[in-house]
This record gives C-alpha cells, structure tokens and sequence, in this order.
C-alpha cells in the first residue's frame, strides 16, 4: 500500500494539548446519532469542535447550526480526501489534539450472502479510516505535546467469538481494538492516549418501544444505552490522561 504522507513544517507551537483556539477535536462522522452526542460533549468541555461527513449534506449542516460546530466533507476511507482535510486544517493553524474515530458501515447479513464490496467497505470504512486519520493526526499530536485518540468500537469484542447476520461489522471493529492498543504502545512516550469506547445496543429517540423490547430481549444486561452513555464515556478517557490502550464497553 502506497501511504502519501504530508510535507509541511508546522509553526513552533506553545498550546497545550486541551482546548485552545488552534487545537481541535475532529469527530468522524460527528454529524449525526453517536457522532453527534460525541460533538456536543466536546464543545461543551471548550474544544473548536470539527465533524466530518461523506453523506447527507443538509442534516450535517443542519447539526453545524444547531451544535455550533464545523462539518467539512471527506470521505474518511478514502486516504486522499483525509490527506486534504489536513492539508486545510493546517492552512488554517489549526491542529487536531483530539481525535474521535467514529465512522464505520454496518453491512449485515449470512457471510456466504454478503456483498463482496459490503464485506470489503465494513473494513474500509472502520479500520483503514482509523489508521489514516491516526496517523495524520500524529504529528499535530506531537507538536502540541500530546493529545487522544478515541475509537468507536462494539461491545464485546475483544472476546473472540462468532457472530449471527453482523460479522463483518464485528470482525472490523475487532481490528480496530488490536490497532487501538498497538497505537497506545507505540506513542504512550509521546504523551497520545489511545483508547477504545465500545457500546453495545444503542437506543435512538426515533426507534419504537417493539423495537426497544426485542433489543433489551437480546442485550447481555437487558439493556440498552444512549448516545449520551457513549459520549460521556469518550469524554471520561480523553479528560484522564493516565488512560491509555484501554478498551471501555458501554452497555
């Protein structure tokens, strides 16, 4: 895999890795369900918070209105727009000190029936947009002296075991927890925190009680968790700079 890597001389920098004008959160996918709670919590605790967003144009607009936030497009998978969205980040001055891996897709389905491209796109839209928004993240990271990195993941997983009609999405998010705590021993002397929120079923204003029922029928715990459950976890790693390769599941 050929990885274009960046070419710029970031300015000498005196910030400290928490909220300033010039350190940012960038939340993938923060537009809209777990990304959403995630950018509000962030800008509530003082962070210039940006979002990203490869679909639906009008509500991630909608969500910059209304959570006060920035939403640029890029595709996240793609490691030529994350190559862009960080060559516009610093032409501003702007550096990421936290990052919130968001995004994924949610193929399900029989494997024997899954589409290829389906199958292929749950890693490339979980673990290949982690590893490039990571590693452009790095340098920022180390110019201000250290930052977080947070992956979304899915509860359970660092159990090895099989799963009915969502496989794809489990064995990408399984990925994501090795990539997340070989990050952490990589850059824990660098002053990074990589960490790992993994929720389990997450319940939505729009979803129907029938709905809520057969999901707590089927959830460990009988239960279902917020948006506001994860995010409050994500803000609990990234407030804790001691916490680091540690995989939370929230349910």
């Amino acid at each position: 895999m050929n990885i274009n890597r960046l070419s710029y001389e970031p300015p000498t920098l005196t910030m400290e890795p928490g909220p300033s004008d010039n350190v940012v959160a960038l939340v993938t996918g923060g537009y809209k369900n777990i990304g959403s709670a995630i950018s509000r919590e962030l800008k509530g605790s003082g962070y210039r918070v940006i979002a990203t967003y490869r679909s639906g144009e009008q509500r991630a607009m909608e969500a910059s209105r209304d959570l006060g936030i920035e939403v640029h497009h890029a595709d996240m998978s793609n490691d030529m727009d994350v190559d862009h969205l960080f060559k516009h980040l610093r032409s501003r001055n702007l550096f990421v000190g936290v990052l919130v891996n968001n995004v994924s897709s949610f193929p399900t389905g029989p494997l024997e029936e899954i589409d290829p491209a389906e199958f292929r796109g749950a890693f490339e839209s979980c673990v290949y947009s982690s590893f490039y928004s990571i590693n452009r993240s790095i340098p920022d990271m180390k110019r201000i002296g250290g930052g977080s990195i947070v992956n979304i993941g899915m509860a359970g997983i660092e159990k090895v075991k099989g799963y009915i009609d969502v496989a794809a999405h489990a064995s990408a998010k399984t990925a994501l927890a090795v990539l997340t705590r070989s990050y952490a021993l990589e850059l824990e002397s660098e002053n990074i925190n990589v960490n790992m929120v993994s929720p389990g079923i997450v319940d939505r204003p729009e979803n129907d009680e029938e709905w809520r029922e057969r999901m707590r029928s089927i959830s460990p715990l009988r239960k279902l968790v917020t948006e506001g459950d994860v995010a409050g976890a994500v803000i609990d790693l990234i407030s804790d700079k001691n916490r680091t390769g540690e995989v939370v599941d929230v349910v």
